[in-house]
């Protein structure tokens, strides 16, 4: 939801703000960092640059939701604040698209954004029991070593088998 507070000095790319003392923030910071890469900044708000460079926002902000400061100096928080960052990725801007244009769906994610802000003790366990302790996009990088080794195998296996009958098959 867009803030009526405006930073007088706003940031070189836009700023997200998190409790850093949440465990769960923290978790689900890490995967977002992941989706925007480069695109967007995340501080915690225990920082000790936060406080004195944006004496507009106050400090009870910050632990109640994210807060996103934008380029031009205009604060948004809650899921807003979430889609506005993760939209600086284009395949997440549908998100963000569908939050300004039907406003059921942004009432409905404020009001969760909301829920589960309150109750932060309870979805960290949850997030822990889904996804584990990393919840940072997979790279797959095991998995895809592990197919293409596998894969050059049977080619080996197939063309030693090959050389050993090819006389039988072919002829001289």
């Amino acid at each position: 939801m867009k803030s009526n507070v405006r930073v007088a000095a706003p940031p070189q790319k836009p700023l997200l703000v998190y409790d850093g003392d949440c465990g769960f923030c923290t978790l689900w910071i890490n995967r977002w960092r992941c989706v925007t890469g480069d695109a967007v900044e995340y501080l915690p708000s225990q920082d000790p640059l936060i406080a004195d460079r944006f004496p507009e926002i106050p400090l009870e902000a910050y632990r109640t939701s994210v807060q996103l400061i934008e380029l031009d100096g205009s604060v948004h928080n809650g899921s807003e604040a979430v889609f506005l960052s993760l939209s600086r990725n284009p395949e997440f801007h549908w998100l963000l698209d569908i939050y300004q244009v039907f406003p059921p769906f942004a009432h409905f994610s404020e009001w969760g954004y909301k829920f589960v802000a309150k109750h932060r003790p309870l979805f960290s366990i949850v997030t822990k029991l889904l996804w584990g302790r990393h919840v940072e996009l997979p790279s797959y990088f095991l998995m895809r070593r592990s197919f293409l080794t596998c894969l050059g195998l049977i080619y080996l296996i197939a063309f030693v088998s090959l050389w050993v009958q090819i006389s039988g098959l072919i002829g001289h």
